[in-house]
């Protein structure tokens, strides 16, 4: 059931890092970051973090998000 779910927040991620670099100057400026979760297993805490992270992601670079097995 949270694969599911994180399958189209990985997508709208995907879209809006896409966007960001192609039209911004100001991207260079921010830290980049490869974000490594088990977000969809049993552990709450795991998509708690990546919601924080998506709330602050105007401040760092997304480079990439790398899921592994819980």
């Amino acid at each position: 059931m949270m694969r599911r779910r994180l399958i189209p927040l990985v997508a709208i991620l995907a879209v809006a890092a896409a966007i960001d670099s192609a039209g911004g100057a100001a991207a260079d400026d921010r830290p980049r970051m490869i974000v490594s979760t088990d977000a969809g297993g049993t552990d709450y805490d795991d998509l708690q973090s990546l919601v924080h992270l998506f709330a602050y992601a105007d401040r760092v670079e997304i480079e990439g998000l790398v899921s592994s097995p819980y």
